[in-house]
């Protein structure tokens, strides 16, 4: 995939982007700078997408995957995000609830 081409798949993703952003971050400010990281660290990886196929997928999966792989502390993200430690259990519990149901889903499908 070119780095044109995955400029056409985030314009025409957006809505997804931010839908997933938002199903784990409620602050927009938050949800712009998760999509914003998650753009230029998929500029950054591209040669490591093998599929284009994929390519979707894997653009999604930078939000969530930049959330649990930056290796942050509960602490740490309550800090950056200026809410209780509570709520950003809660907020990662809901994350992982709606990923586990979608890999169900894919499961039953295949």
């Amino acid at each position: 995939m070119t780095k044109e081409q995955l400029g056409e798949l985030i314009l025409s993703s957006e809505a997804q982007l931010y839908a997933t952003a938002k199903s784990i971050l409620t602050d927009e400010q938050d949800c712009g700078d998760a999509i914003q990281e998650a753009i230029v660290k998929a500029f950054s990886k591209i040669h490591t997408l093998k599929k284009d196929e994929y390519a979707k997928t894997w653009l999604m999966r930078i939000p969530v995957i930049l959330y649990y792989m930056e290796d942050f502390s509960i602490r740490e993200i309550a800090q950056i995000m200026e809410i209780s430690e509570g709520a950003v259990q809660k907020r990662l519990a809901r994350a992982r609830k709606k990923l586990k149901a979608e890999v169900d889903l894919k499961e039953v499908t295949a």
